[in-house]
């Protein structure tokens, strides 16, 4: 697609170059004011060096305008490369542990803070403790003992 342009447009350039060359073939002198001495050239050819000369600076000021994002681009990509061997790594790391307990989430240890869902067997199920520390068992609506404040 891109070859479908540019032959073209390369063609097309090179015609009007030809063409300038070809109608500015009068010899001209050219000589810098405090130099002794004048070179004798077709007009053409000064014309089409300073063009040049102009492409060429062109092309050098865009390259270093666009360090900053070359080297930004760099960066991601060792990040990208890095964490990509970190995936790696947290895959195997995950493929070789041994599956976890039932009832328990594949990547959280136990909690302590949470009590286990059933009774031990030293507490039985309806007891509670109140504000005051004291054991309410055997009261089933787990209010507070006669004579507490």
């Amino acid at each position: 697609m891109l070859r479908l342009i540019t032959v073209p447009l390369v063609a097309v350039f090179s015609l009007v170059l030809l063409s300038f060359a070809l109608s500015n073939r009068d010899v001209a002198s050219f000589a810098l004011f405090p130099l002794p001495g004048a070179l004798a050239l077709p007009l053409f050819l000064p014309v089409m060096l300073a063009a040049l000369f102009g492409a060429f600076i062109g092309c050098f000021a865009t390259w270093r305008n666009s360090a900053k994002y070359r080297k930004a681009a760099k960066d991601n990509q060792k990040l990208a490369e890095q964490l990509d061997k970190q995936v790696a790594q947290l895959r195997q790391e995950l493929a070789t542990r041994p599956p976890p307990p039932a009832g328990q989430a594949v990547l959280s240890p136990p909690n302590p803070l949470i009590a286990p869902a059933t009774p031990t067997s030293d507490q039985p199920a309806n007891t509670s403790i109140n504000e005051a520390g004291q054991s309410s068992a055997g009261n089933p609506a787990g209010s507070k003992a006669v004579g507490a404040p």
